[in-house]
């Protein structure tokens, strides 16, 4: 008789699932001895859950952590089990604690060899995690940071009543940006709860506290939904550290609130406490996997609570919110989400490869007549396989958070399109075979010049390439028309006054005379609302971006500079300017070359840009902001005899 564990087939019917009933606290050198048996949904038996990371929880164990192939031994009813080393190091805790409840985990529970089981109980997770009494977040085992973890966290907690709560209904803080930064300051940035703690202790306290956001607990994808489903969570790690997810709330709202403050007031440029500088922006940088978890958990409850039409606009803004969450295998930042957004002709298939999983979910939005999935097809890349160019490659992670405009957004408060660049139309397109788009709408323009950009900590910076000049003043080498206005910005010296004109105020060199043909503005006021996509942020909402177009209203007052600042970095976030052979200013993304077109389709929200592909077809390469062209005008624009710009078939490979 075989000594390996081996299971027994769940009972549908019943609605059956497993539970695990932990063994006796034995010798740490003994197998973990546990005991596997089935029960039912229908009975509502008590339970806790565990979220946890297959892999390594955070960087710096031996390679062995990461490996498949390197398990433990342990005894499931007696049988021999093998689990990863993470789980092995949870299993040992739990039973340490003295865990009563059954609980359940994935990696035991779900048959992982049965494909048509695995199926069925990873579409149930959802149900596993709300009705769980209690779900245990193991983030890992013993590190550098673990003593200081366990001290912080209660000091930057009982600060939440004595500080955050005065915020909220105060956010100004009592410092000035004209101050030199000193260490009283910075306490006083600090001022954790009412005990002097001191410059030294702060600045370890941050220091632990940035490499727990990095714990790769924080950047899965699964998480999201377990922290979205359950009642309570209590995280755990080492041999005795833990903290209630309230509490790490508390925490992360005021070291971020604390942080971006102090890098707005700049003060962080005058110390030489170079780990000081990297805990800072450790904690910033990494807080956005933690902020994905508030932004998901409110897509969550508004979809329970909304319309079911939102149900598409709801599952795009939880693929833009998770987009740069890891998965160990890349068909789950689909299937994550499916239950907290359930899409029709969407189900958990582990039998599908990546690609088809991940043309599933185009084609299923696509076939709805809704573009808004393209805002999420990344760059053109060679590591794209054999995928079309307009179906999202979810192996590629974004270097960094990139929402596509107008998207993860209210404006004016209330969910509605930013932009609507195709009108009032609806889209018109075609899904030919598994790989061919057939995309109809006008084209705007071939892009004859790229600039370049950088965003800087205190505002955004802009440089722009030499352009190549043309043989001809009045065609460039393709012989298509170049503007006047194009041909006079090429004139002019930029370097002089092109801050001026992210500021709005133009110097006496700016050519203030001069229009912009597409909508009659001053050149200087139609360069600066595309730079900021002609938006502006105004205010936040649980972590969406209130925005409105500038419009016509384009104001230059110093006091909404930080406003259009952060609408700034937003829109010029991995995007550039380029301008068209016919003279329209544009926002581009990042790698977009000269050459590709810039065309507007029926119904769609933004420009789109196409690179020529063989055979008179076309790669998608992102989408566009084109000024004087986000609200329909594209769909009227006459050619050089009056006629009504023809219609194109765009077919996208």
């Amino acid at each position: 008789m075989s000594d390996e564990f081996r299971y027994e087939p769940l009972n549908t019917d019943l609605r059956e699932f497993r539970l695990i009933d932990l063994g006796p606290n034995k010798d740490p050198s003994s197998p973990v001895e546990i005991t596997l048996r089935h029960a039912s949904r229908r009975d509502r038996p008590e339970y806790c859950a565990l979220s946890y990371t297959w892999g390594a929880p955070f960087g710096g164990l031996p390679p062995e952590w990461d490996s498949p192939a390197v398990t433990r031994l342990i005894k499931v009813n007696g049988k021999n089990f093998h689990v990863r080393l993470n789980l092995d190091a949870a299993l040992r805790r739990l039973i340490k604690d003295g865990v009563k409840l059954p609980i359940w985990i994935d990696a035991i529970c779900i048959d992982q060899s049965n494909i048509p089981e695995k199926n069925a109980q990873v579409q149930a997770m959802w149900g596993v995690y709300f009705q769980a009494m209690e779900t245990f977040a193991w983030i890992g085992p013993d590190s550098s940071d673990s003593e200081r973890l366990r001290a912080a966290i209660p000091r930057w907690t009982a600060s939440w009543e004595t500080w955050c709560r005065p915020l909220i209904a105060r956010p100004s803080l009592p410092l000035k940006p004209s101050l030199p930064a000193t260490r009283d300051e910075f306490e006083l940035l600090l001022s954790i709860s009412s005990d002097d703690v001191g410059y030294a202790t702060a600045t370890e306290d941050l220091l632990a506290l940035s490499l727990l956001f990095r714990r790769n607990w924080f950047s899965r994808v699964w998480v999201v939904q377990e922290v979205a489903m359950s009642s309570s969570i209590v995280l755990l790690w080492a041999e005795e550290g833990s903290a209630s997810w309230r509490d790490i709330t508390a925490v992360y709202t005021l070291v971020v609130h604390c942080m971006e403050t102090f890098l707005e007031f700049n003060y962080l440029s005058t110390y030489s406490d170079q780990r000081l500088k990297k805990a800072v922006m450790d904690v910033v940088e990494w807080s956005g996997y933690f902020m994905t978890f508030s932004r998901s958990s409110r897509i969550y409850q508004n979809n329970q609570l909304g319309d079911m039409d939102d149900i598409e606009h709801d599952f795009i803004d939880l693929l833009v919110t998770t987009r740069i969450c890891n998965a160990t295998d890349p068909r789950d930042h689909v299937y994550a989400l499916l239950e907290m957004v359930p899409m029709d002709r969407v189900v958990v298939d582990y039998n599908l490869d990546e690609a088809e999983v991940f043309k599933s979910i185009c084609r299923n939005f696509l076939e709805r007549k809704n573009l808004s999935i393209l805002g999420l097809v990344g760059p053109l890349s060679a590591t794209r396989d054999n995928l079309p160019s307009w179906v999202i490659d979810f192996r590629l992670k974004p270097s960094r958070f990139l929402t596509p405009l107008g998207a993860n957004s209210l404006c004016e408060g209330v969910r509605k399109k930013l932009y609507k660049a195709g009108g009032e139309t609806t889209p018109r397109l075609e899904i030919n075979g598994d790989s061919t788009m057939v995309l109809m709408g006008t084209l705007v323009g071939v892009l004859y010049f790229i600039g370049g950009q950088t965003i800087s900590d205190d505002f955004v910076q802009i440089s722009l390439q030499n352009p190549r000049p043309a043989a001809n003043p009045q065609t460039d080498d393709r012989g298509g028309l170049i503007w006047p206005e194009k041909h006079a910005f090429y004139r002019i010296p930029r370097d002089l006054w092109m801050g001026e004109w992210i500021r709005g105020k133009p110097s006496w060199e700016a050519p203030e005379d001069m229009t912009y043909s597409w909508t009659g503005e001053p050149l200087w006021k139609a360069f600066n609302r595309t730079i900021h996509a002609d938006i502006m942020q105004y205010t936040s909402d649980f972590g969406k971006m209130c925005l409105r177009r500038l419009g016509a209203s384009f104001c230059t007052d110093l006091e909404l500079l930080s406003l259009r600042k952060d609408a700034l970095c937003y829109s010029l976030a991995e995007r550039t300017w380029a301008v068209t052979t016919s003279g329209h200013f544009c926002l581009v993304p990042r790698g977009t070359l000269v050459g590709d077109v810039v065309m507007v389709a029926f119904g769609a929200e933004t420009p789109y840009v196409l690179r020529p592909a063989e055979n008179g077809q076309y790669r998608f390469a992102g989408y566009a902001y084109v000024h004087g062209f986000m609200d329909g005008e594209a769909l009227e624009m006459k050619d050089s005899t009056g006629a009504k710009a023809p219609e194109v078939a765009f077919e996208i490979i």
